[in-house]
C-alpha cells in the first residue's frame, strides 16, 4: 500500500494557502492501491476512487510513500462505505483561518479520510486525532512509518 501526496501548484491560491498554513509543500493526500487506483476526497467530487492511469505520479507533482503490505480488500470495503461523502469546504476555511472548530472530528478532508481509514482497518496511527492531520503532517508520518518498515526488514 502506498500514499500519494500532491505537491501544490503555485498558481492555485487554495493550495498555496494550505501549504503556507501547514508549513509543507504538499496540499493533497490519496490512498494508492497496488492496482493503481486511488481513493480520496476533493472539493469537486467528494470521496471517490480514481483510475490510476489518469493520475501520473511523477516526482515533479507527487511524492509517493510505501507504507507496507496492508489488507487492501478491507481497505476497499471501507472506502466503498465512504464513497460519495462530501468534502467539507466550510471546515477547510476554518482550518486555513486557524480557528478552533468544535465539529472538526465530523469534517471530511483528504488527509483526515486517509488517516481514519488506516486507523480503523489497519490500526496504525491511533495516537493522532485524524481531524488535525494535514497532508504535510501525514506525509511525515508516512515517511517515518515507511522508514521503520525498511529498518525492520534490514534487521530481520
Amino acid at each position: 500500500m502506498r500514499l500519494a501526496f500532491e505537491i501544490g501548484d503555485a498558481s492555485n491560491i487554495i493550495e498555496r494557502i494550505i501549504e503556507f498554513r501547514t508549513s509543507s509543500n504538499v496540499c493533497h493526500a490519496e490512498l494508492l492501491f497496488s492496482d493503481g487506483k486511488t481513493f480520496s476526497i476533493d472539493i469537486q467530487n467528494g470521496a471517490r476512487y480514481t483510475d490510476g492511469k489518469f493520475v501520473h505520479y511523477d516526482a515533479q507533482h507527487w511524492i509517493v510513500v510505501d507504507v507496507g503490505a496492508m489488507n487492501e480488500l478491507a481497505l476497499r470495503a471501507k472506502c466503498d462505505e465512504l464513497k460519495g461523502k462530501h468534502y467539507d469546504v466550510i471546515g477547510l476555511f476554518a482550518f486555513l483561518a486557524n480557528s478552533k472548530d468544535p465539529d472538526a472530528d465530523k469534517r471530511s478532508f483528504c488527509s483526515m479520510l486517509c488517516v481514519q481509514i488506516l486507523q480503523e482497518i489497519e490500526g496504525i496511527w491511533k495516537f493522532v486525532e485524524a481531524s488535525r492531520i494535514s497532508p504535510g503532517a501525514l506525509l511525515l508520518m508516512a515517511q517515518s512509518w515507511g522508514e521503520a518498515l525498511e529498518r525492520k526488514q534490514v534487521v530481520a
